[in-house]
């Protein structure tokens, strides 16, 4: 059967397998790409801590106010507020963006697409490719019957020896 011949060879045969793949894959590349044209949103999240460090002067009144006294520090407390969460930062963001020109992700797309449209391309001279190679090895192994034919014929023929040949008929 020709036809079940051809259907086999497009499944199994390794290279059409390969360009199946690779079509495959500039159909996710051309998703990709499509997807680099929408603008970027990123969420943005920080967490931290802070610790004040050295000698720490009292004023009265607070600020700018005459020195009444000093408190003794270093660099051990500084650390010992960081890493006991005394003055815990945090903060969250949304960053927006879009490129308003974005020519270079509309040529990549472009580009995508174009390569897709070739990969299609090639896997159908393939699959064309296939299938004629499929008929030419038919066509032989029909031709190689009709040949045994023949030569059986011929044999049978040469058995009788000229002088019977209408009898063979």
């Amino acid at each position: 059967n020709l036809d079940a011949a051809v259907r086999n060879a497009l499944e199994s045969r390794t290279d059409v397998i390969a360009a199946r793949k690779s079509l495959e894959r500039s159909e996710y590349n051309v998703q990709y790409t499509r997807s680099q044209l929408l603008p970027q949103m990123d969420l943005v999240a920080n967490y931290g801590g802070s610790g004040a460090g050295g000698t720490q002067i009292l004023r009265e009144p607070p600020l700018g106010g005459e020195v009444v006294g000093t408190i003794p520090g270093g660099y051990s407390d500084a650390l010992s507020e960081v890493f006991g969460a005394d003055y815990p930062t945090w903060s969250v963001g949304v960053n927006l963006s879009y490129s308003i020109p974005n020519r270079s992700a509309k040529a990549a797309a472009a580009y995508a697409k174009l390569s897709q449209d070739q990969a299609l391309a090639s896997f159908r001279r393939l699959e064309l490719q296939v299938a004629a190679e499929v008929r030419t090895a038919a066509r032989g192994v029909e031709s190689g019957l009709k040949r045994v034919a023949s030569t059986q014929a011929a044999r049978r023929l040469a058995e009788f020896g000229p002088n019977h040949i209408e009898e063979v008929g």
